[in-house]
Formats: structure tokens, C-alpha cells, sequence
């Protein structure tokens, strides 16, 4: 019997220096976990305050209308005119995917301002001049009643 357990450890301290080792492996390994998530929610948190602070600065400060022609000068073309309309179109919409309310009369103008455009395009400059003219006018008169809306 004496000659069996001469060559060989104790049972017990095999087994403790395993479990201390698969104990300290564990932990290490819930420690870089814990590490990787605590990173990983910093950077989330980040990203989100970021883009918090971005819309709140979009919702703030709204583009202002750039749309202040009421009557072309006699030499622009149609496509000059197209283009200075275009900037209050994009702004419209902008507006309306913020706000989620559509009005019928930007719908309609936006018709004719397409009609405009192909008349431009069909070569029929003098209709579309007259119809972006028109255009120019309600733009103005519209951004004139928002504002008077939006005084005390």
C-alpha cells in the first residue's frame, strides 16, 4: 500500500490547485465581460447623448425659407428660376417630415412647380416662367402668413 502513494500527491491538493486555477480563469473570464459591456454601454450612451444633442439642435434652429423672389429679372431662364424655387421645396418637406402635417396648398404648388419644370424641359420657356412667377408669388404670400402666424 505504501508503495502506491509514494509516487503519487494527495488527492485533495490535485483537485484544490485545479479548482483554484478553473476559479481563477472564471473570474478573469466575468471580468473581462463585465469590462466588454461596460465599454460597450459608455459607447452607446455616447452615440445617443450625440445624437440627442444633434436633433435637439435641428429642431431648434428650423431652415429658413430661401425662396425670396417675386419677380424673375426678363433675361433668367426657366431652369434659373426652377433652381430658386427648389431650395424652398426641399425646405417644405423637410419641414413636413418634422412636423408630420401636410398642407393641400404645398401639395398643389409642388404639382405645378413639376409641370413647370417639364414645360421648362418641353422648351416651352414662357409658360414655365409665367408658372414659376405665379409660384414665387404664393411662396410669398404663404411664408408671409406663417410668420404673421407664429407672432404674439
Amino acid at each position: 500500500m505504501n508503495a502506491h502513494a509514494v509516487g503519487r500527491a494527495p488527492r485533495s491538493s490535485l483537485y484544490a490547485s485545479f479548482r483554484d486555477e478553473a476559479a481563477r480563469e472564471k473570474a478573469e473570464r466575468l471580468g473581462r465581460r463585465a469590462r466588454t459591456r461596460r465599454v460597450l454601454g459608455m459607447s452607446a450612451s455616447v452615440v445617443a447623448l450625440a445624437i440627442a444633442a444633434f436633433s435637439a439642435t435641428l429642431l431648434m434652429l428650423p431652415p429658413p425659407s430661401e425662396a425670396a423672389l417675386v419677380e424673375f429679372p426678363a433675361d433668367t431662364s426657366c431652369a434659373k428660376a426652377g433652381q430658386s424655387l427648389a431650395p424652398w421645396f426641399e425646405a417644405e418637406a423637410r419641414r413636413t417630415a418634422r412636423t408630420g402635417a401636410a398642407r393641400d396648398e404645398t401639395a398643389e404648388m409642388l404639382t405645378t412647380f413639376h409641370q413647370a419644370q417639364g414645360a421648362c424641359a418641353a422648351g416651352e420657356t414662357d409658360q414655365a416662367v409665367a408658372e414659376l412667377e405665379a409660384l414665387a408669388n404664393l411662396i410669398a404670400k404663404l411664408d408671409e402668413t406663417r410668420r404673421d402666424e407664429k407672432r404674439p
